[in-house]
């Protein structure tokens, strides 16, 4: 840029530089529909809530100095868990059933 004739100073390019990694840092607004649709999903057995969850719980994105840090608040991660949890325990349960609705279906034909 020096040879088309445009001058830079150095200690704007850095404080613009650790402008940018703070904004990159920022986690993601906090999703209340989406965590409130979550439990919704979960309820019925939604099997895509688990991954859907771990995601959140797990994410992380890189900065560009190499620094890694969790892509959602905190407190969307605690209710990704306890949805992950729920949903832990909740798919097998729903799976058991529609199975047995499944084998006495077939048994009483």
């Amino acid at each position: 840029m020096t040879q088309r004739g445009k001058q830079f100073d150095p200690e704007l390019l850095n404080a613009l530089r650790t402008q940018r990694i703070e904004d990159l840092a920022r986690p993601e607004e906090s999703q209340k529909s989406w965590i409130l649709m979550g439990y919704i999903m979960v309820i019925f057995g939604g099997f895509i809530e688990i991954f859907i969850n771990w995601h959140i719980i797990t994410y992380k994105k890189s900065l560009p100095n190499g620094q890694k840090i969790y892509a959602y608040i905190q407190n969307d991660r605690k209710h990704g868990k306890a949805i992950f949890i729920i949903g832990l325990i909740i798919f097998p349960i729903t799976f058991l059933f529609l199975l047995y609705l499944e084998l006495r279906f077939f048994v009483n034909i």
